[in-house]
């Protein structure tokens, strides 16, 4: 039976939210000279997929992973929120993105 995007109850699957971290990551690491975010919010079912994926992605490699290794996204603070966005400095929630081609299909 094939899956269906629609069925799912995470608004993103791993693959695409862990590229448009790491791509949301880059461009706010340029454009404020290298400082880091205060956290990563994710919505509760996000964050437990990105935990998920990760640790089958280490875990399938044989890496070892530190006790709090699902607490952090590439050194920035990851925490549960009501909505997916990255807290900049200011404070300031930028709402997590994803481009067309990460798009799941419409139903």
């Amino acid at each position: 039976m094939p899956c269906s995007f629609a069925k799912l109850p995470t608004l993103h699957t791993m693959p695409n939210l862990y590229d448009a971290l790491t791509q949301m990551l880059r461009e706010y690491w340029k454009a404020h000279d290298g400082a880091y975010p205060q956290a990563i919010e994710l919505m509760p079912q996000d964050l437990q997929a990105l935990r998920t994926g990760r640790k089958l992605i280490n875990e399938s490699m044989n890496f070892q992973l530190d006790e709090d290794w699902g607490e952090e996204f590439l050194g920035v603070p990851l925490r549960e929120g009501q909505m997916n966005c990255l807290v900049a400095g200011d404070g300031q929630r930028l709402p997590v993105q994803l481009t067309d081609e990460e798009q799941p299909p419409a139903a």
